[in-house]
């Protein structure tokens, strides 16, 4: 059985791992790019295993070795996790120096690299990085250091211009369908609104059938843009449902933009069976007869105009006034 056999859609970046353990060209230090629950603390961990086995077979781990029930345990005293050190902040200046650049002189104990590993990079600070850099530029013959980040254009150019860059890639619909459908007995018309949702996301659409999240934001959304949004009372009652959901604010706009998608999708002819929310094929008729395609691009660009002004921390409350008041406007 692979290491690799539970990972679907990343057939590239797996190739791309075995040949490396194969061939024994493991490198100092990896970027690995994707997005949140794309699968690359996945991957790592596996391709991590693969190189520290004793016994590869083909560039994969054995998975009988010690090391390897080590590494899959999460016991393996040469793979570490650089974590912060103080709850709730992003890994400093001094937790790079303590636990990388002052950990590394330090041969391996047991197998033949000692790796770091630095999840969510793109929130290491420019000292942070250059912290790192004389690490990844000068490692020594068994150190590896991998970034996981979901955006990779935050790290310094010089922390890019060392490391090995990778991505994950977006999984197609179909093989996404299949997977919910085989192993999360997802009935297929939900597996498909799931996935299309997911849009390539993997980890997402397991999450989301994991949960009732899905059908609760959904119900935000359709109330966003339904009649009941007119009348204002109901809207500041809308403001303080949809503030629940503050720590996955990014999917609330996300399934916004899907709905805004599928009125513009109906009003351009598109069959009933291309729009993501089917299931609402009445609701999704009347919001397009209330609005006109300037309108829907209006909406668009309020929703990017309020995940901007939220990043840059501006009252949740006010920031979603502003946007509901520009649905009322462009659904007439």
């Amino acid at each position: 059985m692979s290491i690799y056999g539970d990972i679907c859609g990343q057939e590239n970046l797996i190739e791309h791992f075995k040949k490396t353990v194969k061939e024994d060209k493991v490198s100092g230090a990896y970027i690995i790019s994707g997005e949140k629950l794309s699968g690359k603390k996945m991957l790592t961990k596996r391709f991590v295993a693969s190189i520290q086995c004793e016994n590869p077979v083909d560039g994969e781990a054995c998975m009988n070795c010690h090391a390897c029930h080590m590494s899959l345990s999460g016991n393996n005293p040469d793979i570490k996790y650089v974590v912060a050190s103080k709850e709730g902040k992003a890994v400093s200046v001094d937790d790079i120096r303590e636990q990388v650049n002052g950990d590394i002189s330090i041969k391996p104990y047991y197998c033949k690299k000692k790796i770091y590993i630095i999840d969510e990079a793109e929130t290491l600070n420019p000292q942070s990085q250059n912290a790192l850099l004389k690490t990844i530029e000068e490692p020594p013959s068994y150190g590896v250091v991998i970034l996981l980040t979901s955006n990779e254009n935050s790290l310094l150019p010089t922390i890019l211009s060392r490391g090995v860059k990778l991505q994950t890639r977006a999984v197609p619909k179909e093989e996404i369908i299949k997977y919910l459908m085989e192993k999360n007995q997802i009935p297929d018309y939900a597996a498909e609104s799931i996935a299309l949702y997911a849009n390539g996301n993997l980890g997402r659409a397991i999450d989301i059938a994991g949960s009732d999240e899905f059908d609760r934001i959904k119900e935000l959304v359709l109330r966003v843009f339904s009649n009941e949004n007119q009348d204002m009372a109901q809207g500041e009652i809308l403001i303080s449902d949809i503030a629940d959901y503050k720590d996955t604010i990014d999917e609330f706009f996300d399934m916004c933009l899907m709905w805004v998608r599928d009125v513009l999708s109906f009003k351009s002819g598109c069959s009933k069976n291309r729009l993501i929310f089917k299931g609402e094929y009445d609701k999704i008729k009347n919001c397009a007869g209330r609005c006109s395609f300037a309108g829907a691009q209006k909406i668009i660009n309020s929703i990017d105009e309020a995940r901007a002004s939220l990043k840059l921390n501006v009252r949740f409350e006010m920031v979603f006034r502003s946007f509901l008041m520009t649905v009322r406007n462009n659904l007439r």
